[in-house]
């Protein structure tokens, strides 16, 4: 058996710190898709509390609709105030507020969010960037390219 040399034994320790690097960021990248993932759903409910919360005004006192309950079933209400809505404010605390006031703070959230996605999003460029710089680094190191 002949021994590796120096410049081999580099290459492989390159190779495996390349390697462990680009899992790590794999990791990262996952779980920042997550995130984005979580911060896009609860946009979609902000968004769909904001426009039922307007449509609110088109209603009159005493109109039914329907309410949600999960799993593709409802429930009946009637509307006994057109005028102010219960909002969570955060904490578990709800408070009432009147509908314009409703619908810019929700409006409002749903900025605060969508800041915190376009901060997820470059994260998620900057390491996808640094992933496929470490990949043409494998790459090179390996002599293998894509073809």
């Amino acid at each position: 058996m002949s021994e590796k040399s120096g410049q081999e034994k580099d290459a492989e320790e390159k190779l495996r710190n390349l390697i462990f690097e680009l899992r790590m960021l794999e990791n990262v990248g996952n779980e920042l898709q997550v995130r984005i993932g979580i911060v896009d759903s609860a946009l979609r409910e902000l968004n769909m509390a904001a426009t039922t919360i307007q449509n609110l005004e088109k209603l009159k006192v005493g109109d039914e609709l329907l309410i949600p309950t999960g799993a593709n079933s409802y429930a009946i209400a009637k509307i006994a105030n057109v005028e102010r809505v219960l909002v969570g404010v955060g904490g578990g605390v709800i408070i009432e507020k009147p509908v314009k006031d409703a619908v810019s703070f929700l409006e409002d959230k749903a900025n605060e969010l969508n800041k915190a996605r376009s901060s997820l999003q470059q994260q998620l460029s900057k390491v996808l960037e640094r992933m496929e710089v470490l990949r043409r680094e494998v790459e090179k190191v390996t002599g293998v390219s894509k073809a």
